[in-house]
């Protein structure tokens, strides 16, 4: 916040603001100006369009710039070639330059015109070498933004080598389930051979019988549980199957 001293000083420094004053600044950006002069960025706006600037000239001038530069580089590339004053690229080159040096001295006695056609043009070509350049080097993408397969690309990649030979793979084992006269069930295990001969998967092993034990005898009538028996008084003595529930009247 500013106190009423350094408010005054700001209103002096802004009287004093002229074209002649702002133009070393017209370099920097206008906050980056405003901090260098001590003053606030809206009273430095406030000031420029006083002065009939309505925007601040550094956006202009870096346009400008860096196609001085480009130009300055293929011209000393040229020279380094071997290409003489009077060659018609090199004439089209020094022109080019001067036009452009030329413009950027209009903005910075002019902040208040815009760019020329030319200027415009220039700005406007280079972008697009750019970016036709970084397009070149570039990998390309589908329209999810992942790179494209190298057979999508252009060129093909070298068939992958050969996969291993796979194992031959061992005979089948058939398991079978077979039920007994005494209710005995046993597992039989063998291996399918290409005869058809069939033979134990393998032989037992160190300390365990050759022969399973007998399983145990299946439940037969005798142990299940008797049928319910019918009075005289009712159908409905112990357990009813009929209804699903214990009846209480008991056989007498």
């Amino acid at each position: 916040m500013l106190t009423h001293s350094s408010g005054v000083e700001e209103a002096a420094i802004l009287r004093d603001l002229s074209l002649e004053f702002l133009q070393p600044y017209f370099n920097l950006t206008a906050e980056a100006a405003a901090s260098a002069m001590g003053v606030r960025l809206s009273a430095l706006k406030l000031r420029c369009r006083e002065l009939g600037i309505p925007r601040w000239p550094n956006r202009k001038l870096q346009s400008i710039r860096p196609l001085i530069r480009e130009i300055e580089a293929r011209i000393e590339l040229a020279k380094q070639n071997g290409v003489g004053e009077k060659d018609s690229g090199m004439v089209e080159l020094n022109e080019t330059r001067a036009r452009l040096q030329q413009e950027f001295d209009n903005i910075m006695n002019n902040p208040w015109e815009d760019l020329s056609d030319f200027a415009k043009a220039l700005r406007t070509a280079r972008y697009n070498d750019n970016r036709n350049r970084n397009r070149k080097h570039s990998v390309p993408t589908n329209a999810n933004g992942k790179p494209l397969p190298p057979a999508a690309q252009g060129h093909v990649p070298p068939p992958p080598p050969p996969a291993p030979p796979k194992p031959a793979k061992p005979a089948p084992r058939a398991t079978q389930m077979v039920r007994t006269k005494g209710g005995e069930v046993c597992h039989i295990l063998r291996v399918v051979s290409q005869g058809g001969v069939s033979k134990r998967s393998h032989p037992p092993r160190p300390g365990r019988p050759a022969e399973r034990p007998p399983a145990p005898p299946l439940p037969t009538s005798k142990t299940t549980r008797p049928r319910p028996r019918l009075s005289s008084r009712g159908p409905c003595v112990g357990w009813c199957v009929r209804c699903a529930r214990l009846s209480r009247r008991r056989v007498g």
